[in-house]
């Protein structure tokens, strides 16, 4: 059974738009409060406008707080001073909300509690929300999902500032009780990374005040800013620098970047011998091996002729060896020994495979004893195999011809 999804819900302000409007270009604007005595003296005091460009969040963060604050202590006034002064800060977009609020409040009935109850109702209508003021003081505490971090690139100081004006915001809304002394300590502490807190908590038991906090906080942030700035320096240089310049850390030798990638994790103090190609290490300079071509197929064999005269036992063609993986002849399953000579005839199809002459050194001992074995095969070979009726060899009749054939003895 399918539950439908539920959204959380977003505070009237947050965060975010607090950072915003301290990067707002528009220019703040303030509206001068007069009160005039029987006696000709006066009182003045600048109030922020909410404006229609400013938005919801001057109204919330400047002009409420600023008015209710100037109004009531400095300027004295009584409740019908509030509402007839109170449009005068707002724009014509809220001048219109506020009618529709207060507009049809009797004169007798426009007290201060009056006035803060029709500001609550203002703000619910602004934000579309009933319980705002709750919405608000979770994210604050940290008791909702949405959860208020500082960001990484906000310095403590600015991360600070920010919050206590999320906080005195909360606290300026009409018929709520403010935040306390320890709730405001607990939305600063919060709102730091968790390992920022873990930190903290290992030197103090509780945070005693809120500026205190800021400070060591601070101290951590340019540390961390410091550390990014040196790592962001080590690679630049880095990168400056030509590779033939790296220092090989594992063998302490100048060689270049091929050269490390070449001995990387195969254990080696010193770099490869030359080779062919032109690389350091027989390949082509780039740290890949060159491609070698196979012998012609009319040369002798590599693998078993090498160091043999033309007219030997034995001597036979490339292109007719059994070990040739691309000739007519070959046989994979004829020896156990098969794989490592077909190992050995695919060097001459790839790259990177030792020299012939190498290969004819190491298999030398192992030809000859080859070619006895052979000549004991043929000797077999004869008693055994049919002859025609005349009692002369029959080629046809004998599977094993061709290897007869390959190694130069005759038929009969």
């Amino acid at each position: 059974m399918a539950t439908a999804a539920t959204t959380e819900k977003l505070p009237c302000i947050a965060y975010a738009d607090v950072r915003a409007k301290g990067n707002d270009l528009h220019e703040q604007v303030f509206v001068k409060l007069k009160v005039e005595f029987d006696d000709g003296t006066h009182l003045t005091a600048n109030v922020t406008k909410a404006t229609n460009e400013s938005g919801f969040i001057v109204l919330v963060t400047d002009t409420i707080p600023e008015f209710l604050d100037k109004g009531l202590n400095k300027l004295h006034y009584d409740g019908r001073d509030l509402y007839e002064n109170f449009s005068e800060v707002l724009g014509s977009n809220f001048q219109q909300a506020w009618r529709e609020v207060a507009g049809g409040r009797p004169l007798n009935q426009r007290s201060e509690a009056n006035f803060k109850s029709d500001l609550y109702k203002l703000l619910q209508m602004e934000t579309g929300d009933l319980h705002f003021d709750q919405t608000l003081k979770d994210y604050l505490l940290h008791s909702a999902s949405l959860k208020l971090i500082k960001p990484r690139e906000t310095s403590p100081k600015d991360h600070a500032s920010i919050m206590r004006s999320l906080i005195n915001a909360y606290n300026a809304i009409p018929t709520v009780v403010p935040l306390t002394e320890v709730e405001q300590k607990s939305c600063h502490f919060k709102s730091y990374p968790l390992a920022w807190r873990e930190d903290y908590s290992k030197s103090h038991d509780e945070v005693s005040d809120i500026p205190l906090l800021t400070q060591n906080m601070q101290l951590r942030f340019d540390q961390e800013v410091q550390g990014r700035a040196n790592n962001g320096a080590r690679v630049r240089q880095a990168r400056k620098r030509p590779p033939e310049q790296y220092q090989s850390r594992r063998h302490g030798n100048s060689v270049g970047v091929s050269n490390q990638r070449f001995n990387r994790g195969r254990g080696r103090s010193q770099p490869r011998t030359q080779g062919r190609g032109n690389g350091p290490h027989g390949g082509d300079g780039h740290g890949r091996n060159r491609r070698v071509r196979g012998p012609e197929d009319g040369a002798p064999c590599p693998i078993h002729c090498v160091g043999m005269s033309s007219n030997a036992p034995g001597t036979h063609t490339w292109r007719m060896c059994y070990d040739n993986r691309r000739g007519p002849n070959y046989r994979p399953d004829r020896g156990n020994d098969n794989a490592s000579r077909s190992n050995a005839s695919d060097a001459y199809y790839q790259g990177g495979q030792q020299q012939p002459t190498a290969l004819a050194t190491n298999n030398r001992s192992s030809t000859s004893m080859r070619a006895t074995a052979s000549a004991g095969r043929v000797n077999s070979l004869r008693r055994s195999a049919p002859t025609s009726s005349n009692g002369m060899w029959d080629a046809n009749n004998n599977s094993d011809q061709h290897y007869l054939d390959m190694f130069g003895f005759p038929s009969s």
